[in-house]
């Protein structure tokens, strides 16, 4: 296939999560296409909001004109600045500003490990649901009956830059044949309240007034930041039933021997991939929770029946259900949370252990990499991925803009524009 893909998403989307375009971005390099990407910082928007009619900057350019450029580059083969677009153009979540990069997960690491060497037992019963309500009773710096954390003070800036594969051990305990749901949430937490980007909905915007005489089709607008002491940076879940799942769509069906209550499994559990900057004096909190990625709207019950919902005059398809009738425990021994890190990155912090107990050491080993853990060198466009030439003109031409963002009523996920050109004249 002779494509170019330019893909464009909400790095705070919550609806569409970013491992949809991550996805998509590997198929295309896999078929030797060429992928540029654009990264911004609102949620399940477009930077161009269609109902006000308002656009933001990317760098010297408008969303709207790299979308021209881009079109007149790959169907009249117009030379322009669409050549130059760099692997991602991506929004900082630090000042706004978009900058251009090739780094994404270049096979750089962190590791984030368990404050202590000991187990942790998560019940869910009690446990919080909706995101606001975690926010309320649960992300709070402590561990409870209903969570596990591990942090890390950030002393230089680190910048996250992909997929982050969370290994754990863990044993369920469960009477039925339930869902056994493990969520876990990457925060970035300072006592001092900062300027981050609330995904809750479309961000408000600000205009904004350019210098000279700029002539533009289109108000310009400035997404407004909020400020607070805990962001969610992202978020992974799994189905503790199933420990052979994967990042890879596929892995889900995966047939696995039904797990026995009581004995311990190996999981990876994959956080959706963002780029985000920690900045010096901030920890960075790691949550292990049963329930996550819930929200208000969406309301749940786990305490009435269909029929007594009925009665009440509630409709059950209305509503999430949800079991409550277990607990997991995580070998923090055997855990370990590795974090793929710009070349520029700076080291955690280094924790200070316990010393071990003689009678019952604690073993050091990290749990081996299954092939999935890996982390590929996908920044890298391969050789059969370069721009096709345009020449002239004479060879069909497929260009494909994936706008994974788009904010469509009905839920659809992401839209797919296919043009082809035959004998350009």
């Amino acid at each position: 296939m002779h494509a170019s893909a330019l893909i464009v998403h909400g790095l705070n989307d919550r609806n569409v999560k970013t491992k949809q375009f991550d996805l998509m971005r590997k198929a295309f390099l896999r078929s030797g296409c060429e992928v540029k990407t654009i990264l911004h910082q609102n949620s399940h928007q477009l930077p161009w909001n269609m109902d006000e009619n308002t656009e933001i900057m990317i760098g010297d350019h408008t969303y709207t004109d790299w979308l021209n450029l881009w079109f007149t580059h790959y169907l009249p083969g117009v030379e322009n600045e669409a050549y130059e677009i760099p692997d991602f153009m991506i929004q900082s979540n630090v000042n706004g500003e978009f900058f251009g990069t090739a780094d994404w997960e270049n096979g750089q690491t962190l590791q984030l490990t368990p404050d202590n060497k000991e187990t942790k037992t998560v019940q869910a019963k009690d446990a919080a649901v909706a995101d606001g309500d975690l926010f309320d009773s649960t992300f709070n710096g402590t561990e409870s009956e209903t969570s596990a954390l591990w942090t890390a003070d950030v002393s230089e800036p680190v910048t996250i830059n992909g997929k982050i594969p969370v290994h754990l051990r863990v044993k369920s305990e469960f009477n039925d044949d339930i869902d056994l749901s493990l969520s876990v949430y990457l925060i970035d937490y300072c006592k001092t309240p900062f300027e981050a980007y609330d995904p809750k909905g479309e961000l408000e915007s600000e205009p904004v007034q350019l210098p000279g005489d700029i002539l533009k089709p289109k108000a310009l607008v400035r997404w407004k930041t909020t400020e607070m002491t805990r962001k969610i940076i992202t978020v992974g879940k799994t189905d503790l039933h199933n420990p052979a799942a994967s990042y890879e769509p596929a892995a889900a069906v995966k047939a696995y021997p039904p797990i026995i209550s009581g004995e311990f499994n190996d999981y990876v559990v994959w956080l959706n991939p963002n780029y985000y900057t920690l900045q010096p004096g901030h920890r960075v909190e790691l949550y292990i929770v049963p329930f996550g990625g819930y929200e208000k709207p969406f309301l749940y019950s786990d305490n009435f029946t269909e029929e007594q919902m009925r009665e009440m005059d509630m409709n059950p398809d209305d509503y999430i259900k949800l079991s409550r009738n277990y607990s997991f425990t995580i070998d923090n021994a055997s855990s370990i949370a590795l974090l793929p890190v710009t070349k520029d990155s700076g080291e955690f912090v280094p924790k200070i252990q316990p010393a071990p107990d003689p009678d019952n050491p604690a073993s050091g080993d990290e749990p081996s990499e299954n092939p999935d853990g890996k982390t590929p060198d996908s920044g890298k466009t391969p050789a059969s991925g370069a721009i096709p030439s345009t020449g002239d003109n004479s060879n069909v031409l497929l260009w494909v803009i994936i706008l994974a963002a788009a904010a469509l009523a009905i839920g659809v996920s992401i839209t797919i524009i296919i043009i082809t050109k035959k004998k350009w004249k």
